[in-house]
């Protein structure tokens, strides 16, 4: 398990100190107070050459800072790491453990500002022999507007299973469907059709619940109501490459058809992510003897 040092807390509260050495070390120093509303307790001294002017007036080391803060003496230095060790009983923090601070932070906000797929949005609130039925998370309306053809009002959505689906997304007391399958398709728009593939990536892909036609493929996943149910599930993948298409079979039965390299090796990557294994390596490139006439 990760855990991170957080000794920089002892120096907020009082109970250590901070050891500075250059100017580069200084900067770091000025950016965790100006992160935490502090920098106030600099008193203008804001630079490291002007510390440094500072502890030549006083008589001290003009190349080591060990800065200790209280609340009723604001920002003061000691110059004698043995002395500070002594008095605080541990060895001063390194600037370095501050610059970790910003660097998980920056992880953090990186983590925050990435687009979420559907299927972090949404958990299974059924999942029986006619449909699946998905309950958007709450608080999620911002990630699912993000999504590109969501409004962020939906509050469930609804495929039903065999030969011919109909979708249907419920967004409060009001609600809309359309159907596609075997017997043929409503007429939508592109974002229509582009919230259908990801709701179906988010069923048949990301949750590896089967929506078709075999009546034993929809018994099989029958368990499965979260993303963890589907870590190390098995499947026999078969691709077949079609002039610029890529052609993939599950389990027997046609599943996707990939217009580019680039959509075929996303699909690879978010199979691989789940699954224990895969009989054919789907990042294999080679034809199988499969008949798509």
């Amino acid at each position: 398990m990760k855990t991170y040092n957080y000794n920089w807390i002892e120096f907020l509260s009082g109970r250590n100190v901070i050891k500075v050495t250059n100017e580069k070390e200084f900067n770091i120093f000025k950016e965790f107070l100006e992160k935490y509303g502090l920098v106030e307790i600099l008193n203008d001294t804001n630079t490291y050459s002007e510390w440094q002017h500072l502890a030549a007036i006083n008589g001290k080391n003009e190349n080591l800072f060990l800065f200790e803060y209280n609340n009723y003496k604001g920002l003061t230095w000691w110059d004698n790491i043995q002395e500070a060790t002594d008095y605080y009983g541990e060895s001063p923090i390194e600037v370095s453990e501050l610059q970790k601070l910003f660097d998980i932070k920056s992880i953090d906000k990186s983590i925050k500002n990435e687009t979420k797929r559907l299927c972090d949005l949404v958990d299974i609130e059924t999942n029986n022999k006619e449909c699946v039925v998905l309950k958007i998370k709450e608080n999620s309306s911002l990630d699912l507007i993000k999504l590109g053809c969501f409004e962020g009002d939906e509050n469930l959505i609804r495929i039903t299973k065999g030969a011919n689906h109909t979708i249907t997304i419920f967004s409060g007391k009001n609600h809309y469907s359309w159907d596609f399958g075997d017997s043929g398709y409503t007429l939508v728009s592109k974002s229509m059709d582009q919230k259908r593939d990801m709701i179906l990536d988010c069923i048949e892909i990301d949750f590896d619940i089967y929506i078709g036609k075999n009546a034993k493929l929809i018994e099989k996943s029958l368990d499965i109501q979260s993303v963890e149910d589907v870590i190390n599930r098995e499947n026999k993948y078969e691709v077949c490459k079609d002039g610029p298409n890529y052609l993939v079979h599950k389990n027997g039965e046609f599943f996707r058809l990939f217009s580019n390299i680039e959509s075929y090796k996303n699909f690879c990557s978010r199979i691989n992510s789940y699954e224990k294994s895969n009989e054919n390596d789907l990042q294999n490139d080679n034809e199988n003897d499969y008949d798509y006439n």
